[in-house]
């Protein structure tokens, strides 16, 4: 039911019949549809008219592989062991379902895992991503794919206005290089990878990331879910807005929600939400039967798999604007 109807209804109802507290509980809730609706409605009226173009830009990321292993192993993160896996195939798959046009050599195609998964390479294809001017290779009218497969860590920025003395600790992708007591220049601030993709020309834009999406820590098995209940307290995340009125439509499907765990499996050969992921887009998602997996329905299958494959120690994050909802892959043979 609409917020107004639900404003209407504490309205008419005799004061006799209702007492404060529920008053006060619908007038929350018609509050919080209203702001829902408004927020629908900015996205649908910043939408571009652009149509699409059929250029589809595909970039994944895995990091297996750390540097300074030991001082990450001091924070209980591990080196793990399917995380170039899940870019190597998300990437073979997604080259499959968007064939690139040979006649265009401009279309981004990059798969960063191993000695090439640097913060300098991955800063490179943000660049590249954001560039402007005739010879920008992401233009009106593109898709923009973002995989990455791997850790976030978290750490306060001293150099983020305002920050000082908040103790706020920022996301940030864990890179190649990465080192664990200086991410704010060695590693790729989450932050950053959402503003390139914001200011990108790009019509869509998709950000898949089988890590804990604010730096709860991947873990090697599945075991490792229920055996490990850490959580971070005492600071504040920083959580930004993954979505907005501002720049093209985005949505994001990271692995596990707020503080929670992700997990790879030994069986799985994959991070459970790769595995997921993958096999939606291979058609289990298609609950059409049109050959094709919506936004939404990849969204749906994510938000309900992820739990059942993980014996619910998993539980994904799913953020998809209302203006993605004509999105569609194509389901094609590997």
């Amino acid at each position: 039911r609409s917020g107004l109807s639900r404003l209407l209804d504490v309205l008419l109802t005799p004061a006799t019949l209702i007492t404060g507290s529920s008053v006060e509980g619908r007038l929350q809730s018609f509050w919080r549809d209203l702001a829902r609706e408004h927020r629908r409605a900015s996205e649908i009226a910043a939408q571009p008219n652009t149509p699409l173009s059929g250029r589809t830009h595909i970039i994944a990321i895995g990091v297996n592989a750390l540097d300074d292993v030991e001082a990450w192993n001091r924070l209980r993160l591990e080196e793990l062991r399917y995380a170039e896996k899940d870019a190597t195939d998300f990437y073979r798959l997604a080259n499959t379902a968007y064939p690139r046009d040979d006649a265009d050599d401009r279309t981004i195609r990059r798969l960063l895992v191993g000695r090439r998964a640097t913060s300098g390479d991955v800063g490179k294809v943000l660049s590249e991503i954001t560039r402007s001017g005739p010879d920008a290779a992401v233009k009106a009218g593109d898709t923009v794919l973002l995989f990455y497969a791997g850790h976030i860590a978290l750490e306060p920025d001293p150099l983020e206005p305002g920050d000082q003395g908040r103790g706020e600790r920022y996301p940030y992708l864990v890179t190649l290089n990465a080192r664990p007591d200086n991410l704010r220049f060695t590693a790729i601030k989450r932050r950053e990878v959402l503003e390139a993709l914001r200011r990108s020309a790009a019509s869509r834009c998709v950000f898949f990331c089988d890590a804990c999406y604010s730096g709860g820590r991947r873990v090697t098995s599945l075991a490792a879910l229920h055996g490990d209940r850490t959580r971070v307290r005492g600071r504040r995340v920083a959580l930004e807005e993954a979505t907005g009125a501002t720049g093209p439509p985005m949505a994001v499907l990271a692995a596990a929600h707020y503080l929670g765990l992700a997990a790879e499996s030994d069986e799985l050969e994959h991070g459970v939400f790769t595995h997921v992921v993958l096999e939606a887009l291979r058609g289990a998602a298609d609950t059409g039967g049109d050959g094709y997996v919506s936004i939404q329905e990849l969204s749906d299958y994510v938000s309900r798999r992820v739990p059942e494959v993980s014996d619910d120690g998993q539980w994904p994050f799913v953020e998809v604007p209302a203006t993605l909802a004509e999105m569609q892959w194509p389901v094609r043979g590997e």
